[in-house]
């Protein structure tokens, strides 16, 4: 109970100081809404919590932690109280046993890691980590050792073992404990010694050669270079493009025939046979609306500043819309669709339409956002 106590208040803490920090966090957006992201105040990630803190802030002291240790020594207190009050047996030790091991050493153990935590608030990351696996391979020593006392308590008794639901409980309890324990670590041990092993590991990955015959020996050395390191060439997802017209023929790898394709996507870009950038521009206008529609809640609020809007589009949605326009061979249509998809994307974030007879100028000033045309 105490235990569970424990938890619930460790739950409810993070789930408030996460409201507060969201709360401070907007409201910083909403006093810098004038402004630039980059003159916002800096937030960072910690290792010890799962939500937005300033940096080289600390966790406010949590109470709920001192309390529920003090209720448990308290409670631990009342159980020896009873188990040793009328006289000292072999049976009197177990409930000691497990009480302290369940109730006091492993709160501070699951403590140890819980920020806000009083006695463990000072100490660094690693110093707390280390902490927490020696009480708790503490309890799981002192737990055991309670469960040896029952056991042989039964033994010299004569009684049967794990007969009821509180016996079989303990047991699948002591276990699973156990083995969560040592696992971990075995695991954090194992990291640490060096790998016997070389992993070696091929996404995506492209051959391009100006000769058929030698990009067919390429590819066998390169198959054979996987096949030496444990790792076998996928030749149904394999595909082979040709950038003229006169070879007409197949690529083979041993027995197997690749497939001939006028394009594929590579690293994110489409590639085309002829050249042309029309499907990689198309796929990335695909990709520009399906991350729009991934913030549409955000960016078509209008209760949002439109500075801001501008400011959330030119960091999530334009980068996905000019990915891989370095290496492209821009023309005036390619131009023109761009420019007339990303007016399509603001006019949607301001709510403004064709109606309303509201110029593009006007809508790309009040969002800071310069035509896309000259960024390419």
């Amino acid at each position: 109970m105490i235990l569970g106590f424990l938890r619930f208040s460790s739950v409810l803490r993070r789930i408030t100081r996460k409201r507060h920090g969201v709360g401070k966090l907007m409201e910083s957006v909403e006093e810098n809404s004038s402004t630039n992201l980059a003159d916002m105040p800096p937030v960072e990630r910690t290792s010890e919590t799962s939500h937005l803190v300033p940096p080289n802030s600390t966790s406010p002291p949590s109470y709920l932690n001192l309390a529920s240790n003090l209720c448990a020594l308290l409670f631990i207190s009342i159980i020896i109280y009873c188990c040793f009050g009328d006289g000292v047996s072999l049976f009197s030790f177990h409930p000691s046993l497990m009480s302290l091991g369940w109730l006091m050493i492993m709160t501070s153990a699951i403590n140890a890691i819980t920020p806000g935590d009083l006695a463990t608030e000072w100490m660094p990351i690693r110093l707390r980590s280390a902490r927490h696996w020696v009480l708790q391979l503490l309890a799981v020593t002192i737990i055991t050792i309670g469960f040896i006392v029952i056991l042989s308590n039964k033994i010299i008794n004569n009684k049967p073992h794990f007969v009821t639901l509180h016996a079989k409980f303990g047991l699948a309890s002591l276990i699973f404990m156990s083995l969560t324990s040592l696992g971990d670590e075995l695991s954090a041990s194992v990291q640490k010694l060096p790998q016997p092993w070389l992993l070696m590991y091929a996404d995506v990955i492209a051959l391009v050669d100006g000769d058929k015959g030698r990009l067919t020996r390429r590819v066998h050395a390169w198959r054979e270079a996987l096949e030496n390191g444990g790792l076998k060439l996928n030749v149904a997802k394999t595909e082979y493009m040709v950038c003229n017209n006169t070879d007409l023929t197949s690529l083979r790898i041993g027995d197997d025939t690749v497939e001939r394709t006028d394009n594929f996507r590579y690293l994110g870009s489409v590639l085309d046979a002829s050249g042309d950038i029309d499907r990689d521009i198309k796929a990335r206008i695909s990709a520009a609306w399906a991350k729009w529609r991934e913030v549409t809640v955000v960016i078509c609020d209008p209760k949002m500043p439109v500075k801001l809007k501008g400011q959330v589009y030119k960091t999530i949605i334009r980068p996905v819309l000019t990915y891989g326009s370095e290496a492209w061979p821009v023309l005036e249509r390619h131009r023109q669709l761009l420019h007339v998809t990303e007016m399509n994307i603001l006019r949607w974030m301001c709510g403004v339409t064709r109606k309303d007879h509201v110029w593009n100028t006007y809508i790309r000033g009040s969002l800071h956002i310069l035509d896309i045309a000259n960024k390419l």
